[in-house]
């Protein structure tokens, strides 16, 4: 005769969530040889994921340029609390990282780059992007629209006014620091701006010259104007500092006329790729000059005599943080593996290693119990140790917020037990696995049914 074993979990007095069912018989069971354990049901409401938290104050290191010598930039990375997902804890690493200024002594030397983390399944991926000086003159400009419309060379651009201009430098720009100078030499309107690639009306900041005065494009809108009608020979510097934009213009004989400010918001200082863009209007003869140097300081290190960035180290520092069940190193939990620094030198930098995160999502939910050896287990593999005893896997509708299990199989399958003997049971213990095989906490009383087989009993 089939027996019918139900296990009641519980929540301790004082702890938010519970981690395993675990029940004590009054009286034994008795197992017969080469009997067979199947899952009947499970009600169970489960916390939402697998919950990283990152304090405030976490640091974040890296260094980029130079010698053992250099300072590192420190980012305190703000508290992140999100359940299932690595997804905030990257997105929030590379926002701090990209919008911090470095610690260096001369500014001249370390002009920006910017950082992306992604994970894929068999592996983990930092990369590091720079822009350098070799590509920032005109003689790279490209005109999107095509037309004759336009001169380029080495350090001028205009426009003739029969068409809209419209052009690129196909070089990413520096989401830490970049630095944008010219010359207004023939009046007009235009507007210089670093877009997204694919959508070039999407301006991240930029400068908006018309015939009344010059704005400040920063988050795609103009967030400050000054009405001063532009004069031939006024110079521009627009400059990015971590988050922060300026721009100063100046008149030919280099005296400060005025400063725009604003600030950039988190939605282009992540992993977005930004490139340079050059608009001029129909009808408008704006010409600009970069006084014979390059309109952008984009050199990664001027003491690099290749100009191609080969110079560029690049070494970032991984700290440890809280999470469920313990303190984790941020490392692994995005997927890189031993140690916590790495190392890279090259343009771009990039550091690739096996991804030992095997998922966060809960929404496959791994039934595993202890007490009973079954012949379905998960063996030792990566960081994973011992057995892993699964009864079944139960999935949860992604659009389901509250995490509640209502599962019950009108044909349950059993599963071989390991015991070539009699076995007395006077306790089983069940727990809610996620696929990284991490412990999944639940609320209130969940109970599990389960069915045992003596050896000669039918399906």
């Amino acid at each position: 005769m089939v027996k019918l074993i139900r296990l009641e979990g519980g929540v301790k007095d004082g702890l938010v969530g519970g981690s395993e069912i675990n029940n004590n018989f009054s009286s034994s069971i008795f197992v017969q040889p080469k009997s067979r354990l199947a899952l009947r049901s499970v009600q169970a409401q489960l916390d939402r994921g697998r919950t990283f938290s990152v304090p405030t104050g976490t640091v974040y290191n890296y260094r980029i340029n130079g010698g053992q010598g250099d300072a590192f930039t420190e980012v305190a990375v703000p508290a992140v609390s999100e359940e299932g997902s690595l997804d905030p804890i990257l997105q929030e690493m590379q926002v701090a990282a990209n919008s911090t200024a470095p610690p260096v002594t001369t500014q001249d030397k370390y002009h920006g780059s910017y950082h992306i983390y992604d994970m894929e399944s068999n592996k983990a991926r930092l990369r590091s992007y720079q822009a350098d000086d070799k590509n920032a003159g005109y003689d790279q400009w490209t005109d999107l629209e095509g037309g004759s419309a336009l001169t380029k060379t080495a350090d001028a651009l205009s426009s003739d006014g029969s068409a809209d201009v419209e052009t690129v430098l196909a070089e990413v720009v520096p989401l830490v620091s970049n630095t944008v100078k010219f010359t207004l030499t023939g009046l007009g309107s235009m507007v210089w701006a670093h877009a997204e690639f694919d959508d070039s009306d999407n301006e991240a900041y930029g400068i908006n010259i018309t015939g009344t005065g010059v704005g400040l494009i920063v988050n795609n809108s103009q967030v400050a104007f000054r009405g001063i009608a532009p004069v031939a020979g006024d110079q521009y510097e627009m400059k990015k500092l971590g988050t922060g934009i300026t721009l100063t213009v100046r008149d030919n004989l280099n005296a400060v006329l005025y400063t725009l400010n604003g600030t950039l918001d988190s939605t282009y200082v992540k992993t977005q790729v930004l490139y340079n863009i050059i608009k001029i209007p129909n009808g408008e003869t704006t010409a600009i000059s970069s006084g014979g140097d390059a309109l952008q300081a984009l050199d990664i290190d001027p003491n690099d005599p290749a100009g191609d960035g080969r110079a560029h180290s690049f070494r970032v520092s991984f700290p440890s943080l809280n999470s469920t069940g313990g303190v984790l190193n941020l490392a692994r939990t995005c997927g890189f593996v031993d140690d916590t620094n790495y190392d890279n030198t090259g343009a771009p930098a990039e550091i690739e290693a096996p991804n030992v995160s095997n998922g966060t999502d809960v929404f496959g939910v791994l039934v595993a119990i202890d007490g009973l050896d079954l012949d379905t287990y998960v063996g030792s593999f990566n960081k994973i140790r011992g057995n892993v005893n699964i009864l079944d896997v139960i999935r949860i509708e992604t659009e389901d917020a509250s995490n509640i299990i209502n599962y019950q199989s009108n044909f349950p399958v059993p599963l071989d037990l390991k015991n070539d003997r009699e076995q007395v049971v006077r306790n089983l213990t069940v727990r809610f696995l996620d696929n990284d095989l991490k412990v999944i906490k639940f609320q209130g009383k969940p109970i599990v049914i389960l069915e045992l087989y003596g050896p000669d009993e039918s399906t």
